[in-house]
């Protein structure tokens, strides 16, 4: 991915996997399943936060726009949903061992990260979307956790 992504290694699916009392063996012949699980588990967090949320992973609340640009909004379009071409952009990929969401788009890593005139970029805030939630991380441990109760 070109633009900006977020990446859940093994060591965080080990991790609760460790916790629900199982073997890391289990990564072994399930870990592209349960990397799936966590990909879906961080793409629909940061579609939730472009999509309503509107506060970066740790529950900062993004900037608003500035009035100058505000005033070349049309009636409806909210901080990053525009014309949704951010929304549309992301996607999730996973392999036995990583789970990664993210934009190829330019401006998503502007808008994760902020644009320093300094380099060349917009003026623009950092509204970061990609990243878990101290839920999000609840959300994916349970969601961990029911898969591989299933297998059991």
């Amino acid at each position: 991915m070109a633009g900006v992504s977020y990446t859940l290694e093994a060591p965080e699916l080990a991790r609760a996997i460790e916790r629900l009392g199982l073997t890391a063996r289990l990564v072994g012949y399930h870990g592209e399943d349960l990397t799936e699980i966590a990909a879906s588990v961080a793409e629909s967090a940061a579609r939730r936060r472009i999509e309503t949320d509107k506060a970066a992973p740790d529950g900062t609340p993004w900037a608003t726009w500035s009035d100058e640009y505000g005033k070349t909004r049309h009636l409806g379009q909210t901080i990053l949903m525009a014309e949704g071409d951010l929304l549309k952009s992301l996607a999730a990929e996973y392999d036995p061992t990583e789970a990664r969401v993210g934009s190829n788009l330019k401006i998503a890593a502007i808008h994760q990260l902020g644009g320093d005139p300094d380099q060349g970029h917009p003026p623009i805030p950092a509204r970061p979307f990609l990243g878990l939630s101290d839920d999000d991380a609840t959300d994916l441990e349970t969601s961990l956790r029911d898969f591989l109760e299933g297998l059991l």
